[in-house]
Order: structure tokens, then C-alpha cells, then sequence
């Protein structure tokens, strides 16, 4: 009889316990529901109210916590750890999505999109976590939830600002490449005219000088002839011829500069 009346105490702590622990999660700004061994909801506080739409007396004494979640029926996190779940069977639902808590032992933690979550849909980060008693039996399973749709919208906008930056480097880079190729090609004519007028050039001096060199030539023989009769004034007149010959010469070779 002593023993019944033990367990009996007992008993009566840990609803104690598990009341004075309800009533505390309640109040919690954290969304948070918890469900015991048979899956069933013994607490969806009022948070998680806010956050799903979906008021505790719909879901509390029920094993329907999905409701707030999918459209058709389907274990949640909490259910597949408190039914001993293998990482396969968690892989099965939620894919490549989910990873084991670094600082929670037993916790999973996992994110996704949930479409029929208010207006436009919401994304979810949440952590589900067993509870044990006192001899570490599992006798239920915590699940937290945190609205991370905000900051997911901020990396879409981030990626979507990226990729317009990049396509725009993309595009002024190929612009860049375009006008150097322009240029190079500009500046292949420019060197193709710079030979062709120095090729010009030099046949143009040559042209020109022969004449200069006739003129010359005429004047030196035409100076030995009159060079012994030759008057002042005629030796300024070759003075001149030559003075202009240089000129002409100093010109032609400015010119093929």
C-alpha cells in the first residue's frame, strides 16, 4: 500500500510538474506546441496561435497539429521523433532539409516554405526535442517554431541584386570588349594609313629631290663655266640657288619625318 501511495505521489508531481511547465510555455513569445507518448497535442500556446491561425482548442486533445501546417495529413517533426523515427523515414519527409541540433541531444532542426501559411505563405525554422522524465524516458516531444520569412525575402532580394549586378558586369564587360576590339581594328587602319603615307612619303621625296638635285647639278656646272668671269652679282644669285636648294632639301626631309 505504501508503494501505491508512492507512485501515486509521484504521479500527481509529475502532472504537477508538467502543468506548472505548460503554464510557463504558455506565456512564451516563442511559437511553441508540445504533444505526449500517443502523438496527441497537450499544449499549443499562444504564440503558436498567432503564427499558424490555428486556435489551441482546435488542435489540443487531438493528434492533428498538421492542420496548421499542410493541406493533407502528414507526420510532423515532433511525430517522427516520438515515434523513434530513422533518419531514413525523416529523409523520406523532409529530404535534404533537416539536421540534427549541434546544442540540443535528440533535437532536429529543420526549415522550409509552408504556402498555406497566411497571405503569401511563410518560412518556418523549427526545432522539435524529446522529453524525458526523470529515469530518461521519452514522454514527449517539444517543437519550437520561428518566422524566417523576413530574412528570407532579404537573401531572395540579395540574390536577385546579385545576379542583376553580375549580368550588368556581364554586360559592360562585353561592351568593354567590344570597344577595345573597335579599337584595336581602328588602330590597325591608323598604322595600314601611317605606312601607306610613309611609303608616299618617301617616293614623294624622291620625286622631289631629283629636280632639286638637277637644279643643282645645272647651277654647279653652269658656276665652273662663268667662274672665271664671274661678276659679284652672279655669285650672289648661286649663293641664293644654293641657299634655296638646302631649303627645299631641309623641307623634304621634314617631311619624311
Amino acid at each position: 500500500m505504501k508503494q501505491a501511495i508512492s507512485e501515486g505521489s509521484a504521479s500527481m508531481c509529475r502532472v504537477y510538474e508538467q502543468a506548472r511547465v505548460c503554464h510557463l510555455l504558455q506565456g512564451s513569445p516563442i511559437p511553441t506546441f508540445v504533444i505526449n507518448e500517443t502523438n496527441t497535442v497537450i499544449l499549443w500556446n499562444r504564440a503558436c496561435e498567432h503564427i499558424t491561425g490555428l486556435g489551441s482548442d482546435e488542435v489540443i486533445g487531438t493528434r492533428q497539429a498538421w492542420k496548421a501546417f499542410y493541406p493533407l495529413e502528414r507526420p510532423l517533426m515532433a511525430d517522427l521523433i516520438m515515434s523513434g523515427a530513422s533518419d531514413e523515414e525523416i529523409n523520406r519527409r523532409y529530404g535534404k532539409i533537416w539536421r540534427r541540433s549541434c546544442t540540443i541531444e535528440g533535437a532536429y532542426e529543420s526549415e522550409d516554405f509552408f504556402p498555406d501559411m497566411g497571405k503569401d505563405g511563410a518560412w518556418l525554422f523549427f526545432t522539435a526535442s524529446p522529453l524525458t522524465d526523470a529515469n530518461g524516458r521519452m514522454i514527449g516531444v517539444i517543437e519550437t517554431l520561428q518566422d524566417i520569412t523576413a530574412r528570407k525575402q532579404a537573401e531572395t532580394d540579395l540574390k536577385t541584386y546579385r545576379d542583376n549586378l553580375e549580368g550588368l558586369v556581364r554586360l559592360r564587360t562585353a561592351e568593354l570588349r567590344e570597344a577595345h576590339g573597335e579599337l584595336v581594328a581602328k588602330a590597325a587602319i591608323l598604322e595600314q594609313a601611317n605606312e601607306e603615307l610613309s611609303q608616299y612619303a618617301f617616293v614623294a621625296s624622291h620625286d622631289i629631290r631629283a629636280p632639286l638635285r638637277a637644279v643643282r647639278n645645272y647651277a654647279d656646272f653652269l658656276r665652273e663655266e662663268l667662274e672665271p668671269v664671274q661678276t659679284e652679282e652672279q655669285q650672289g644669285y648661286f649663293e641664293g640657288i644654293g641657299s634655296a636648294l638646302r631649303h627645299g632639301d631641309e623641307l623634304v626631309t621634314d617631311l619624311l619625318e
